[in-house]
């Protein structure tokens, strides 16, 4: 019982701490893998594990509201994304200054705000428009040379010219060898047409989708609970994400998941049933493991029979639909083609660890299952009913499946960090009748409006 305590009176530390360990786990590295950092992704996964059984306490507020730790983590972010600005993995050499150029103009920008003087005072939406900027230079780069672009790209255009994506062969760019899968769930289809039917390029529908998650966070955190710096802070964290424009330019899923799970915020908090239960069933057929995300998300306290089949028909009617047009095709490009992928070993993961150190292949299956299970149940049963308490379970779940998976790279990570935001905001917002405002006495930097 003391220790328990002792726990909950750090939780707060426990947190921030965990998405330090975790962003400084695969930012540094673009989520390649990188034997000094790993630990680093460990110990984050731990701490949390330990977090999602203290914070079922709703009685209790484990996360006042005190700036200093995302303010430290916005610099933290920021000083990770300039010194990898160099050392693009895939972007075109003309990107690098430009990228560089962004960090000089940020940062002097950013560092007014935080001081919170009176100089340029629209500096928050000065920083926004700087983010904008960036992510528009990546989107007119060109075409990146990766597989996950060649298939996103191709299929949803290969969709709008009435072919089926999943009966498909397309050519990765970087080698020119032919690929018969396109490998996910038919929401990402769907959640890319606007993009590309309006102008014929998808990713301006990951420019899109990731301002409406800062506005979500924005409206919610400033506009119900009347926190205004913090709201921004916390966009800040979002948006400044050192790999955040590597998800637009590439066109790796994960923004799209990221607004699905802030759409579900949204409509659950403002009481929308059919809306939010809608896009819990869009969330899970976005990604094959995204079902993983979702198990705490069955306690919630407000399902209802009218809620269950709005998730369950959207998902029955999609799956469906694209199964019965080819079921060969959508069973191999979905389940047999992932099943059958090697382990990748540039991933940062404990398997390649295990490789790299002791020539292990692989964990063994019953390992994985048995830690899978394990850690699906804990984060299960100790759910609280609560929307915050469900993210975060659903983050840790997948935080440790990646680890233990055959690959993981800086898009998977970058979700687990998404998804740890809106944990923030969907946890402020069912304390806002229990909030501690932070007593620091720190002038202007610390200051909450």
């Amino acid at each position: 019982m003391e220790l328990l305590t002792k726990i909950q009176s750090n939780a707060q530390n426990i947190f921030w701490v965990a998405y330090g360990f975790l962003l400084f786990g695969y930012g540094p590295s673009q989520g390649y893998w990188n034997g000094m950092l790993l630990p680093f992704l460990v110990v984050s996964a731990a701490l949390l594990l330990v977090y999602v059984g203290v914070s079922k306490d709703s009685k209790k507020n484990l996360l006042p509201v005190s700036i200093r730790e995302p303010v430290i983590l916005v610099m933290f972010s920021i000083g990770i994304g300039l010194l990898s600005a160099g050392h693009l993995t895939y972007a075109p050499k003309t990107i690098t200054p430009m990228v560089e150029w962004f960090y000089v103009m940020v940062i002097p920008l950013v560092g007014l705000y935080l001081l919170d003087g009176e100089v340029f005072k629209p500096k928050f939406a000065l920083i926004l428009l700087c983010v904008l900027y960036l992510r528009v230079i990546y989107i007119t780069s060109g075409i990146p040379p990766i597989d996950v672009f060649d298939f996103v790209n191709s299929g949803v255009h290969g969709l709008l010219a009435g072919k089926n994506p999943y009966a498909m062969f397309y050519t990765i760019s970087y080698n020119g060898t032919p690929a018969d899968y396109y490998g996910y769930f038919p929401s990402t289809l769907l959640l890319t047409i606007p993009g590309a039917y309006l102008f014929s390029d998808l990713r301006v529908t990951y420019l899109v989708v990731d301002f409406v998650t800062m506005g979500i966070i924005y409206w919610v955190v400033a506009k119900r609970l009347n926190l205004k710096k913090y709201a921004e802070v916390l966009v800040l964290l979002f948006a400044l994400n050192p790999v955040t424009f590597y998800m637009t330019e590439f066109a790796w899923i994960e923004p799209l998941m990221v607004f699905s799970v802030a759409m579900v915020l949204f409509f659950y908090i403002t009481n929308k049933s059919n809306l939010w239960a809608l896009f819990v069933g869009i969330f899970l057929t976005i990604k094959q493991y995204n079902i993983l995300f979702l198990l705490p998300f069955i306690r919630l306290k407000k399902w209802t029979v009218k809620t269950l089949l709005v998730t369950g028909l959207f998902v029955e009617v999609l799956l469906s639909y694209f199964i019965l047009l080819s079921p060969k095709d959508f069973l191999h490009d979905t389940v047999q083609f992932h099943l059958s992928q090697p382990p990748r070993w540039d991933a940062q993961t404990i398997t390649t660890f295990l490789h790299v150190n002791f020539k292990l292949d692989s964990i063994p299956l019953p390992i994985i299952g048995g830690i899978l299970l394990m850690v699906c149940g804990y984060a299960f049963f100790v759910q609280n009913g609560r929307l915050s308490q469900a993210i975060l379970g659903g983050a840790t779940i997948l935080f440790i499946a990646f680890l233990i998976n055959q690959q993981a790279f800086v898009n998977y990570y970058y979700f687990i960090n998404s998804a740890l935001i809106l944990f923030i905001v969907a946890y402020l917002y069912e304390q806002k009748d229990n909030r501690q405002i932070s007593k620091d006495k720190t002038p202007e930097l610390l200051s909450i409006q």
